[in-house]
């Protein structure tokens, strides 16, 4: 590998620049289509930062602030430490941000924006190295992106389908996956790595600058609080505090805590790719993995040791494995039954069943479930007297996009049946219900069937461009032919959006 010092210059504030000018640009683009007005704060924020990093590197101490993140030495200020809910899976999320200042005192803001900006200069540094270090040992050291690993998936399984043999499936997670790292340890792997001195420094400043808001925690009832009968019936705590309150692991929410977390767990990658061999197949993201290995390959027993044996060596400055060595183990992973193959399991948002003999492609509940209610309930048009028809068109585009950047989550879905019955039991209610409640608001002169006759007709004209199996076929379509002209995927998505939302504002002619 070629010898490179990764040393920060004025070249990677401008690559700042151009990321954040490409956020932008997208999240621009979407907030057209979008049906929440919050992405308006979003690209509000994005525009202050940018007009920052401008100002920073031409009037600012550009020079200064480079010096001490190649000299290591950069003091990352404590973020603050919160929970965030998900009402649509149930879960109390810990995470991490750095607190942005109010008002209008620059000098506050910059301190804000210099710490966002050492976190994400750190990340990409960090990732170049691992780049440098993959093409040259021929390994994968960073993870790939959620539609490639299905993908890979789902042509390991097409292989597999063929081939005749037994295989076996295990699935698995890491619980609280980068708050229990432990940072001794976590600190070790880096240098083993071989990431860059400097780096490794700046990685240690930001983590011991949490500490501070770990302590104050400490004075807090919170394992308490959450063991109220009301969370337990509501909310499962993903974040348990274990690592956090021992000033130990990574918090979640920072440019580098996916990184760290996914670094750690390298030799684990490793181990289960030795197991998988050849004939089979092993993917992690982030905490979720899946494993698929010739049954003849390792027994449930010994497999589940070699795991319980590197949780304990790798995790052995932990509580939970210093402390309870056996249970605790099994405290920061959690292994599912092996199955034979084929078999009904999720993954990546997807649910595989057995069919025939094969394995179709489907959706899972919880996924679907989160889809529906923001689709139906979330996105629900609400007419009064004064909305007029072009909100109608707006709203019915919106809502059009929304589908499309939903179904495009989900390319590799085979089960046909799944997405016919979506939109015929969801999106074409839906879809008739706003176009019905819209004329009975602003036509109350027409008869009911005079509102349904004219219902039909516009739903009639509209309905193709939420037809989930056709917006599903023509992404496909699309996406395939990209690839073989080496374009963007995405691109496509936006292209066809555009298209279809233009169409749509067209036709809708709701008088």
């Amino acid at each position: 590998m070629e010898q490179r010092d990764y040393r920060f210059s004025v070249e990677d504030l401008e690559k700042l620049k151009k990321r954040i000018e490409e956020r932008i640009k997208e999240v621009e683009l979407w907030r057209e289509y979008a049906l929440k007005r919050k992405k308006r704060s979003v690209l509000e924020k994005l525009q202050r930062e940018l007009s920052a990093l401008e100002e920073f590197k031409t009037f600012g101490k550009a020079e200064e602030f480079l010096r001490d993140l190649n000299e290591g030495k950069f003091r990352f200020l404590p973020g603050e430490v919160f929970f965030l809910v998900n009402p649509y899976f149930g879960k109390a999320r810990l995470t991490y941000r750095f607190p942005e200042p109010k008002g209008k005192d620059r000098e506050a803001a910059l301190e804000f924006y210099k710490n966002k900006w050492a976190a994400k200069l750190t990340a990409a540094k960090i990732k170049e190295f691992l780049r440098d270090k993959e093409e040259a040992e021929k390994r994968k050291y960073l993870q790939r992106s959620r539609a490639k690993v299905v993908r890979r998936l789902v042509e390991a399984l097409e292989r597999i389908e063929g081939s005749g043999k037994r295989f076996k499936v295990l699935r698995g997670d890491f619980r609280d996956y980068t708050l229990n790292v432990p940072r001794k340890r976590l600190f070790l792997e880096l240098e083993k790595l071989g990431v860059p001195p400097h780096l490794r420094s700046l990685v240690k400043n930001f983590l011991s600058a949490g500490n501070r808001l770990a302590e104050d925690l400490k004075g807090y009832p919170v394992k308490k609080f959450f063991s109220k009968r009301e969370f337990k019936r509501e909310f499962s705590a993903d974040a348990n505090f274990r690592a956090q309150l021992n000033l130990d692991g990574v918090v979640p929410g920072s440019p580098l805590s996916n990184l760290m977390g996914q670094l750690f767990l390298v030799d684990f990658d490793r181990m289960m790719e030795e197991i998988a061999g050849e004939e089979g197949f092993y993917a992690r993201f982030l905490d979720d993995f899946i494993l698929i290995f010739p049954a003849d390959r390792i027994s449930e027993e010994e497999l589940r040791r070699k795991v319980a044996d590197f949780i304990r060596e790798k995790y052995a400055d932990h509580p939970l494995v210093r402390l309870l060595p056996e249970s605790g183990v099994w405290e920061l992973v959690k292994l599912e039954t092996l199955k034979d193959l084929p078999t009904e399991f999720d993954f990546l948002g997807y649910s595989f069943r057995p069919e025939k003999g094969k394995l179709k492609r489907g959706i899972r509940y919880k996924t679907l479930k989160k889809f529906l209610q923001k689709y139906l309930h979330e996105y629900r048009f609400r007419p009064g007297k004064g909305t007029d028809e072009r909100e109608l068109a707006k709203h019915l585009a919106a809502k059009s996009a929304y589908l499309y950047r939903w179904v495009y989550n989900f390319l590799e879905v085979n089960d046909k049946k799944l997405l016919d019955e979506l939109f015929v039991k969801f999106v074409l209610p839906d879809l008739v219900n706003t176009i019905y409640n819209y004329l009975r608001v602003k036509r109350p002169d027409l008869t009911p069937r005079e509102v349904k006759e004219r219902t039909r007709m516009e739903v009639k004209k509209l309905k193709n461009y939420f037809k989930l199996p056709l917006i599903h076929r023509l992404l496909k379509k699309e996406c395939a032919k990209a690839a073989r002209n080496g374009e963007s995927c995405e691109r496509k998505l936006t292209e066809l959006v555009k298209k279809v939302s233009e169409e749509i504002e067209k036709k809708v002619t709701v008088k």
